[in-house]
């Protein structure tokens, strides 16, 4: 890790008020005075005025957005984050945005390695979403996204699963998450979405979490979405 993302992130300054400091030559890297910004630390003690600083644990959290916000950061007016009364909130990425229309599950981190495994296609981490729609589905709805739906400008889309859970609500689980994904395949599909909600990203739900609030990921939920354990 670059010695001014450390010293950011163990003392929550931003990263230019961390790179002030480190040309100032307050800060230490295994007791030498480091004017690098750039410099590369690992098991090294890192002190500011004398004061070991420790290692930063990085953040991982769920939340339930609301339906009206944007899945952006605090610079832009309307963000969701405005919402999130969470100490880190100014540092923290959106692993896979959502629209400002649509409500549901978002994952937030300032672990850029986790949040490009969560988003990477590659990855095929499922992301399942309910829709409320009118209009009535094709015959072979299921089969259709199964096999790779194929969207009015010619995308195909990644193989999916539609399930039908009511009258005028089905899931999708998908894959990828291009843009208005969702929307446009149930355009391909002929209803018309009322209302979006992600329910799932991997293994983390909404289970138990209200509007607007957000919760911790377990190791083990952290663990998985890396990739480094079976679900």
């Amino acid at each position: 890790m670059r010695l001014d993302r450390f010293v950011s992130l163990a003392t929550g300054l931003s990263r230019r008020e961390a790179r002030d400091l480190i040309r100032s030559g307050r800060v230490r890297v295994g007791g030498v005075v480091a004017r690098d910004s750039s410099l590369r630390v690992g098991g090294e003690e890192v002190s500011l005025d004398g004061r070991a600083l420790r290692a930063p644990v990085h953040v991982y959290l769920a939340m339930f957005k609301p339906a009206g916000y944007l899945s952006a950061t605090l610079r832009e007016r309307g963000s969701v984050l405005e919402i999130l009364d969470h100490p880190s909130r100014r540092r923290l990425s959106i692993a896979g945005r959502l629209d400002r229309d649509v409500e549901g599950l978002l994952l937030l981190s300032d672990d850029g390695e986790f949040v490009h495994r969560v988003i990477s296609p590659k990855r095929k981490v499922e992301k399942e979403y309910w829709v409320w729609f009118s209009g009535r589905l094709p015959e072979g709805a299921k089969e259709l996204v199964g096999g790779g739906l194929s969207l009015e400008d010619g995308t195909i889309c990644r193989p999916g699963r539609l399930e039908v859970l009511g009258e005028g609500l089905l899931s999708l689980a998908l894959v990828e998450g291009f843009f208005h994904q969702v929307k446009r395949m149930c355009k391909a599909l002929g209803v018309f979405p009322l209302r979006i909600r992600r329910v799932r990203i991997g293994p983390v739900t909404l289970e138990g979490l209200a509007e607007g609030a957000f919760r911790e990921l377990t190791p083990r939920e952290v663990e998985i979405l890396k990739g480094e354990g079976e679900r």
